[in-house]
């Protein structure tokens, strides 16, 4: 993906999660790492982001990285330390 703080740059998001059980469901932490794609070859670590849930589905939205992190859909921005938080959203589960 690309973040629009650094436009010529590309990235590698991935979610990871530490100690997952489904059921009952638990986890004792998970993470946002970004990598800098370098060349097109290979992948740079720049920083790892704790979440406090289970990081579900990722992805780039304009110019920012839109990402479900347990029941809150949030929005990210590239920080120099971390990513960082600009807003978020609680999603409900609805029953028919």
């Amino acid at each position: 993906m690309k973040f629009s703080s650094r436009p010529d740059d590309q990235f590698v998001v991935v979610g990871t999660v530490r100690d997952l059980i489904l059921n009952p469901r638990s986890l004792t932490g998970g993470s946002i790492h970004v990598y800098l794609l370098v060349n097109g070859e290979r992948l740079e670590l720049l920083h790892k982001t704790p979440v406090d849930d289970l990081p579900g589905a990722i992805a780039a939205f304009k110019g920012k990285l839109l990402a479900g992190i347990g029941r809150y859909l949030r929005v990210y921005d590239l920080g120099k330390k971390k990513l960082l938080r600009k807003c978020e959203n609680k999603v409900g589960l609805y029953a028919n």
